[in-house]
Formats: C-alpha cells, sequence, structure tokens
C-alpha cells in the first residue's frame, strides 16, 4: 500500500485516510491503514465497534484518530513505508516495559492515556529521540 504523509499547517497527514466529502477522518480508513480490525481501533479511540463501523467519521471519532494519524504519518515518514510503520506498532518495545505499542494504545483498561503516551513517543522521533 502507497501511503505519503504529506506536512499541512505543521502537522503530517495521510490523505488516504480522509473522507473526501467531509475531509474528516474515516476510522474505517485509518485501520486499514494501520493494519488493525476495527473493533481494535474502536477500543483505542474509546468508541463502541458498532458505532465506528456505522459512522466511521462522526466527529467525536476524530480529536483521538487525528492523534493517531500524526503519530503514523511521522512513522511513515521517518521509517520510509506503511507496512514498517505497522510493524513498528506491533513491535515489542523496551521503553513500554515490552509491550507493543498497539496493545497499549489499544488496553485503555489498564493504559487509560497509552495512546497518548505512545504518540509523545512517536512524536519525538523527529527529535532524533528513539522510539
Amino acid at each position: 500500500m502507497a501511503v505519503k504523509p504529506v506536512e499541512h499547517a505543521g502537522a503530517w497527514l495521510l490523505p488516504e485516510v480522509h473522507d473526501p466529502a467531509t475531509g474528516r477522518i474515516d476510522a474505517k480508513k485509518l485501520a486499514a491503514v494501520l493494519g488493525v480490525k476495527q473493533a481494535e481501533l474502536a477500543r483505542a479511540l474509546r468508541v463502541d465497534r458498532r458505532v465506528l463501523g456505522s459512522k466511521p467519521t462522526l466527529p467525536k471519532l476524530q480529536e483521538r484518530a487525528a492523534m493517531l494519524e500524526r503519530a503514523l504519518a511521522i512513522l511513515i515518514d521517518y521509517l520510509g513505508s506503511v507496512e514498517t510503520a505497522r510493524a513498528w506498532f506491533q513491535t515489542p518495545n523496551p521503553n513500554l516495559e515490552g509491550r507493543t505499542p498497539w496493545e497499549v494504545c489499544e488496553n485503555v483498561e489498564e493504559f487509560p492515556k497509552g495512546l497518548e503516551a505512545v504518540v509523545r513517543m512517536i512524536a519525538r522521533v523527529p527529535e532524533g529521540i528513539p522510539a
């Protein structure tokens, strides 16, 4: 899958995950680019999977979806491909006590701020701080 991040107003974006009619992030498209099931993304976004499935551009999804989009775009730009970025999300990370970044994002019961922690790690990559 050819996914190319673009910089817009100082933020990295993935045009492939946006709904062309509304400009909003389409959670189904984001799940496809991330290589995760919609139910997994729903947990990370803290919404019911049925909501994500039936209303993937719902405004209440946008804030957390945008955090993931920006993080994924940074990884794709830094690592060179969407496949490598997906692999990073699925690889145990010593900075996360051996958990995978996706596991921390998805498990809101154990890691209530997991998505935010992973996004902060990724945001530091362009500064030369390894994630």
